[in-house]
């Protein structure tokens, strides 16, 4: 009886680690399939969403997303505009009363805890009066609240529930920003 255990020769290991890279090859392809059969990427179009995402940027839209629950505050979504697709992030919820208010969102008369670089809304739009969502509409803004078309003027509007086309979750390109969408 022998109690020689040959040491794995170089071909062994070459073999391992062949396997393994395959197998991480493989499962980073299965999930960047997953990402865009269950999702959509689109590119952004201006910058009325600065300074989360500019023009040009490219995301994957999750379509599956409010197939399982409802969109929420502050997700940023993909809206269908007739032949367009726009990014916003929504503030107010079917049912709510939105106003802007000394450059504040206020939502049930509750300022909304959110701001993007310290500015305050100049131009409130249709929100100077209150406005009250049905109970399949969302008040959508851009995060650069004085450069965006938007829930506040009067050729946007409030947004209908079948409009919302998903929320946007990941940032594509450019490939140095690549990351979750918040």
């Amino acid at each position: 009886m022998s109690y020689f255990h040959p040491i794995p020769d170089q071909n062994v290991w070459t073999d391992v680690i062949g396997k393994w890279i395959v197998d991480c090859i493989f499962f980073v392809a299965l999930a960047f399939w997953l990402v865009f059969m269950l999702g959509q990427q689109i590119n952004v179009s201006g910058n009325s969403m600065l300074p989360t995402l500019a023009d040009s940027d490219k995301v994957v839209v999750s379509q599956m997303h409010y197939q399982l629950e409802e969109p929420e505050r502050l997700d940023v979504v993909a809206i269908s505009q007739g032949d367009e697709v726009t990014v916003k992030r929504i503030v107010g919820l079917p049912g709510e009363v939105v106003q802007i208010i000394d450059g504040w969102i206020y939502i049930n008369d509750e300022k909304l805890d959110f701001q993007t670089d310290g500015e305050s809304v100049l131009n409130a739009g249709v929100a100077d009066s209150q406005i009250l969502l049905g109970k399949d509409e969302y008040f959508v803004i851009g995060d650069n609240w004085n450069n965006s078309q938007d829930s506040r003027t009067g050729e946007f509007g409030n947004v209908k529930r079948e409009q919302i086309q998903g929320k946007v979750w990941l940032k594509t390109w450019p490939f140095k920003d690549i990351g979750l969408v918040d």
